[in-house]
Order: C-alpha cells, then sequence, then structure tokens
C-alpha cells in the first residue's frame, strides 16, 4: 500500500474529509491554527526563546491500574527499591547510586517519522513519565512542523535538565541516537549526556525473553497483565503524522498520544517489577527463567553470592517444561562452583546435566569436559575420566575439540598403563 492510499484509509478511519490544497498567498486558507491543533490534542502552547511548542500533560492517580497493578503500587516498589537500579544498568552506575527520589527518574519514548534512523528522521512526539506522590505524570512535547524543531528540542533540553535518571526500552540504540542526531543537526548541545540512561531492553531480555519475541507490547501483556484495546497499529504513526504535516488536522494523531501514554506507563510498571525483583532476590522470582535471568545479572554487577542463591534455585525447579532451563541454570551454577574452588558441587551439576539428557550439544559437551577434568585432576578415579574422554572424542563438535579431546584420552591411557603395572607390581610382590 503506497502512502496515498494509506492516508485515503486513515481519513476514511477516522471520518477526516480532505482539505483543499493549500497554495502561496491563499489568505482563506483552511489550515487549522496552532491553538486548534492544541485544542485538538488535549494540550497548550509553551512558548520558548526560539518559537512555541505544544505539549499535552497527563495525570494519572495511584488508583489507576494499567494492568494487574495499581500506579501507586509501582510507585511505591520503585521508591522502597531505588538503591537497586543500579543493577538493572548491569554496573554502568554513573551517578544512578545518588538519585534518591522517584520523581527524578524520567521514563522517556519517541514516536518518530521512520524506524530507519539518520538525519532525515524526526522525533515528532517526545513523552516523558514520572511517579509523582504515588501518582504518575506524562508530559509530551509535540512537533507542530518541521521547521518548529529547535524550539521542541529547547523544550526537551529543559525537561531533561530535572532527570536524575532516564529509562528507556532500547532506547540506547533508537530514542537516544535520533535525538542526539537531531541536536547535532541543529547544532545545539546533547542534553542527555551526562544523564545515566537505563535501557529496560537488554535487563528484559535476561529476566523474560522466549519464543514470542521481547518487545514491549508483548512484556506488557505477559509480565503485567496490560491489553490494549483499539490501540492505533505501529505501522501507521508515520503516515499520520505525514497527514498532519500536510494539513494539519491533529485529529488522527489524537490515538497516536495515547499510545504513547500507554507506553510510558508500561514502561514505568515493568520497571517497578524488574526493580523489585532485584530488590528481593531470588524468592521474588515467579519462575526459572527469571530467577536464571536474575542470577546472570547478579553475576555481571559482581553479586556472586545472590547469583549463585539464584542459579540453584533455577536449577531445583522441577515443573513440566523446564529441563531447558535447568540445563542452563546448572551450567552457570557449575561455573560458579568452580570459580569458586569448590569443586565437589561443580561435578554434581555437570552430573545432573548428563542426568537430563542434554542430547549432543555444547552444554553436554561442557559437562562432560568438567567432569573428565575433575576426575582425572580431582577425584583420581581415572576409569571415569576415561570412559567421559571416549565420550567427548564422540561428542566432538569440530576438529579441534576432537583432537583435544584424544590427547586427553591418549594421557589418560598412559596413566591407566602405569595404573594397571603398579597393580600387577603390587600382587607379585606379595
Amino acid at each position: 500500500m503506497n502512502a496515498s492510499s494509506l492516508i485515503s484509509r486513515l481519513r476514511d478511519v477516522a471520518g477526516v474529509a480532505a482539505q483543499p490544497a493549500i497554495t502561496r498567498g491563499d489568505v482563506r486558507t483552511t489550515r487549522p491554527t496552532l491553538a486548534h491543533v492544541a485544542e485538538a490534542l488535549g494540550g497548550d502552547i509553551h512558548e520558548g526563546q526560539g518559537g512555541c511548542c505544544v505539549v499535552v500533560d497527563r495525570w494519572y492517580t495511584s488508583e489507576t491500574r494499567h494492568g494487574d497493578l495499581t500506579i501507586g503500587s509501582c510507585a511505591d516498589m520503585t521508591r522502597r527499591y531505588m538503591k537497586d537500579l543500579s543493577v538493572l544498568n548491569a554496573a554502568r552506575r554513573n551517578g544512578i547510586d545518588r538519585v534518591s527520589d522517584e520523581s527524578a527518574i524520567h521514563f522517556f519514548d519517541l514516536e518518530t517519522t521512520g524506524l530507519a534512523g539518520g538525519a532525515g528522521t524526526y522525533a515528532f512526539l517526545v513523552g516523558f513519565g514520572a511517579f509523582v506522590d504515588r501518582s504518575f505524570f506524562t508530559r509530551q512535547l509535540f512537533l507542530t512542523g518541521y521547521g518548529a524543531e529547535p524550539p521542541l528540542l529547547e523544550t526537551v533540553a529543559k525537561w531533561i535538565s530535572r532527570a536524575g535518571v532516564l529509562v528507556s526500552f532500547n532506547g540506547r540504540t533508537f530514542d537516544a541516537p535520533i535525538l542526539e542526531t537531531r541536536y547535532l543537526f541543529h547544532r545545539m548541545t546533547v542534553p542527555f549526556a551526562a544523564i545515566p540512561h537505563i535501557d529496560m531492553l537488554p535487563a528484559s531480555r535476561r529476566f523474560w525473553s522466549g519464543e514470542e519475541g521481547c518487545s514491549l507490547r508483548i512484556l506488557e501483556d505477559a509480565i503485567a497483565g496490560v491489553t490494549r484495546r483499539g490501540d492505533v497499529p505501529g505501522a501507521e504513526i508515520p503516515a499520520r503524522y505525514v497527514h498532519y504535516a500536510r494539513t494539519g488536522d491533529a485529529r488522527l494523531l489524537v490515538p497516536v498520544f495515547e499510545h504513547n501514554r500507554l507506553d510510558l506507563l508500561s514502561l514505568a510498571v515493568l520497571t517497578s517489577i524488574a526493580v523489585r525483583m532485584v530488590g528481593e532476590g531470588a524468592e521474588a522470582t515467579r519462575d526459572a527463567r527469571e530467577c536464571l535471568g536474575l542470577g546472570r545479572l547478579y553475576e555481571r554487577v559482581g553479586l556472586d553470592e545472590r547469583a549463585t542463591t539464584c542459579y540453584a534455585r533455577a536449577a531445583s525447579d522441577q515443573t513440566q517444561n523446564a529441563d531447558g532451563v535447568r540445563i542452563e541454570a546448572l551450567r552457570w551454577l557449575a561455573r560458579r562452583m568452580r570459580r569458586e574452588s569448590r569443586h565437589d558441587d561443580a561435578a554434581e551439576a555437570w552430573q545432573q546435566i548428563l542426568a537430563l539428557g542434554a542430547a549432543e550439544s555444547p552444554v553436554m559437551r561442557e559437562a562432560v569436559h568438567g567432569l573428565a577434568v575433575h576426575h582425572e585432576h580431582r577425584s583420581r578415579d581415572l576409569r571415569a575420566a576415561h570412559r567421559l574422554a571416549l565420550r567427548a572424542v564422540a561428542a566432538a563438535a569440530n576438529e579441534t575439540h576432537r583432537a583435544q579431546a584424544r590427547h586427553r584420552l591418549a594421557r589418560l591411557d598412559r596413566k591407566l598403563g602405569v595404573e594397571k603395572k603398579g597393580v600387577e607390581r603390587a600382587l607379585f610382590e606379595r
């Protein structure tokens, strides 16, 4: 479907009639004024040094539900476990530990004219959200026209300057670079360069990534119980702005603003769930997958004892269809035990992996190797090590691994030969 036909369909859906073309010198233009745009969007006009910007503010009370949770409960969780935000950021602390007020945590999300990025992509809607006194406040800054970008960026910079931490979803690779490009394009100072930025996408992948994917829409449904009804499809959003830019009619953008607000709410709710999980530890996780992801996050930031607890809990999960997660948890547990010189515990974890039947997989090959090393050098059970070396030769993934396994096997053959001669000598001497 080309752009013109899509815009025509959008007009039909919204009941918007085609407007007359605006020609140079036409004093009777039907293009709405900036005041009409602000009225259609439910916002106000903010004047800055470089021009005007339409700003739309909304409040959500503490009793407002977003999925399974209320805004107030999410605000409480965020406040209680704020010190653990730096863990979500996977060791990129950069001042996050100094934030003591949940209202300084600013969630942000963009709506853009395309997904390609680069100098030709505009952020026409910049949305911010923050918990304030157990309520949630959103402020949306709207690009009223391509020529009005400098005043928009000026207003965005003023709002960002109040933030102690920025939280986004995929913002490190999409939202932040797009905004940075626009500031550099206009030779303006990038306002968020020194502000800590938590991207919730990597953390969400650790906790919740599955076959369905890890988009914000999938996670808000699966984790927070949010079901959107009548939401505008993301693929239509750029065309709706193109329609506005051509006609000045902002009515098709009203659902886009609601879409953006829902994204901000879902981001805040998911962040509160994740930071509570980090603060309370393994007991706060709902299943083995979350527990394993939490353990890997703990390990990445150096919280080794907490990581070990999570791996052990995930490895003990006996629920149906959990074997894949259990095997992975046992793998990470064995590695932790080995680093802590708890070699018998590491061997037990490797043995459990083999008992679960990990097939000819990298995990199984790692378990075979780990057990072979343990029996050869720790328990001195050379026959068990020999059996495992034979298995390693058969399961080798490539010639390099096969050569290494054969080298171990030859060494064990020599050791067993020496052992056999020693036994024979002892029997003869008797």
